[in-house]
């Protein structure tokens, strides 16, 4: 076996502490999940400020100790119009107030602090488009749907958003320990180069994923709506992607959909998936239900429900089955009998 080159020894490192973290939790606060079926809840500015002010950070990261959660992801927004992360560099292109659109509230900065009582670290979803939302004028173009008209495929378009991102990314420094990020796949590599850059920015040690694998520190893993074809979807060369080389990764929700409540798979076979994974090397991410559907959709919010705590529990307990064994190198796991 050829020695490793410097660079590939120093993406090692840096990528060591996700392989290690084993497993964990993603929660989609949004306000548009789900937004297609019955019942959707329309906001308003005022009701969002109060929604985001309403989250209780150190009970969510209290839930993601219990169930020995790895790291945490959240989503800063995903469409819809608003956001639970204050940027001054949005407020300045959508032409919007303090409070208009992204909260007062910094949720990401205060989950963050509440999680480093536990030694976890928070990881934020973005996302690549500035989306138009189906039905709606191209003034409403964009995450945040107000007062900034610009055909979103424009060279400005994808600058604005660019710059965005990185505000993020400085502001958060190495408070944040990785990025995920949606719709990469639907731009111009160019684009796509960028949004890494600038996301990597305010802290180079940083991971990033998106559907540009070439730029990516684990593998993106979006799982499929197919359960049963998922679970044929594993980590078959171990640790490393066989394509690309980097950290294995899936990323699978427990509800029916993402961000979505019930336990609509058995707990059997969600552990069963998940320490496979481990045990080959991999690391999966699964997403949690932050949306109430019956009478009616409301939601978002930071908290686990219960059936799914459940299910994450037996997860964690079989994950703390599996060891190293001693020089047998990466991805080399073993399952050990309780």
């Amino acid at each position: 076996m050829s020695p490793k080159s410097q660079e590939r020894q120093d993406y090692e490192a840096k990528v060591n502490w996700f392989h290690e973290a084993r497993y964990g939790v993603m929660f989609h606060f949004v306000p548009n999940m789900h937004r297609f079926r019955e019942g959707r809840m329309e906001w308003d500015d005022g009701q969002w400020n109060a929604w985001v002010d309403a989250v209780n950070v150190e009970q969510a990261a209290a839930q993601a100790n219990d169930i020995g959660a790895g790291y945490v992801i959240l989503s800063i927004s995903q469409g819809g119009g608003y956001s639970c992360a204050p940027n001054p560099v949005i407020r300045k292109y959508w032409n919007l107030q303090e409070g208009e659109s992204a909260s007062r509230r910094d949720l990401p900065m205060e989950l963050y602090h509440a999680l480093k009582a536990y030694e976890i670290p928070l990881m934020l979803y973005v996302a690549a488009e500035v989306h138009l939302l189906p039905g709606e004028a191209s003034e409403k173009a964009g995450w945040f749907g107000k007062n900034y008209q610009f055909d979103r495929c424009t060279s400005e378009g994808e600058d604005h958003w660019v710059e965005a991102l990185q505000w993020y990314s400085d502001h958060y420094g190495d408070k944040i320990s990785g990025w995920w990020v949606d719709g990469v796949d639907k731009w111009t590599p160019e684009y796509s180069e960028k949004i890494h850059d600038a996301l990597s920015h305010g802290n180079p040690g940083t991971l990033t994923t998106s559907g540009n694998h070439a730029r990516s520190d684990f593998h993106h893993g979006h799982c499929l709506f197919d359960w049963e074809a998922q679970q044929k979807i594993l980590p078959t060369a171990g640790r490393w992607d066989e394509d690309h080389n980097i950290q294995w990764h899936a990323f699978q929700h427990l509800g029916w959909h993402w961000a979505a409540r019930g336990t609509p798979h058995s707990t059997e076979s969600i552990v069963e998936y998940a320490s496979t994974i481990v045990n080959a090397g991999g690391v999966i991410t699964l997403d949690v239900g932050t949306f109430d559907e019956e009478p009616e959709i409301v939601g978002p919010y930071l908290k686990i429900p219960d059936d799914q705590m459940a299910q994450l529990r037996a997860v964690q307990g079989a994950i703390n089955q599996i060891k190293h064994l001693t020089g047998l190198g990466p991805g080399r796991l073993l399952r050990l009998e309780g």
